[in-house]
């Protein structure tokens, strides 16, 4: 009994270690990775073709509208 419970507790080490060590450093640099990529354009479907430019244009026009909403709804909150 004593020697399961010993084995499971080093397994539970052992995840640990590899979850800490391991994978967080790789998630931070895909994080870093997809943020530049994201910046860059690559991301967002601004490339050079034209169906890029048209996901680029509506992805914009969709930003354009939901931060006028945003702001109606801050502008009518703020007046009553």
């Amino acid at each position: 009994m004593e020697a399961t419970i010993e084995i499971v507790l080093h397994a539970g080490r052992s995840a640990v270690d590899v979850a800490l060590y391991t994978l967080l450093p790789i998630i931070v640099l895909m994080t870093i990775a997809m943020r530049f990529l994201e910046v860059s354009g690559v991301l967002t479907g601004s490339g050079s073709s034209s169906a890029n430019k048209e996901r680029g244009q509506t992805f914009h026009r969709n930003e354009i509208a939901k931060t006028q909403s945003a702001l109606a709804r801050i502008c009518i909150v703020h007046v009553t």
